[in-house]
């Protein structure tokens, strides 16, 4: 498996290894958080699928794509941090 930063973190949240090191992210959601599954917002998403669209992200999730959001409020979705990693896992082996 290869990493957007070519090194393989464990992440005890997925229980895999995790594709995806966030730790170099400019986002300070995305750091580790003790093995905790977090929420992950829009911005985030952007920055880990390579610089997609907001509109290419909303029609792969109406197509069925790519994990849907869950509301965190009336304003706010957001995406939990294993359902990104596990399908950015399945576009690496496609």
């Amino acid at each position: 498996m290869k990493s957007v930063n070519q090194s393989i973190k464990y992440c005890p949240a997925v229980g895999l290894f995790d594709p995806v090191d966030f730790s170099g992210s400019k986002s300070p959601r995305n750091r580790e958080l003790s093995g905790f599954d977090v929420f992950i917002l829009l911005p985030d998403v952007l920055e880990i699928t390579g610089g997609k669209s907001r509109t290419t992200i909303w029609r792969w999730i109406r197509a069925g794509i790519f994990p849907k959001p869950r509301k965190l409020g009336p304003n706010s979705n957001g995406w939990l941090r294993s359902e990104i990693a596990t399908w950015v896992q399945s576009r690496e082996s496609a």
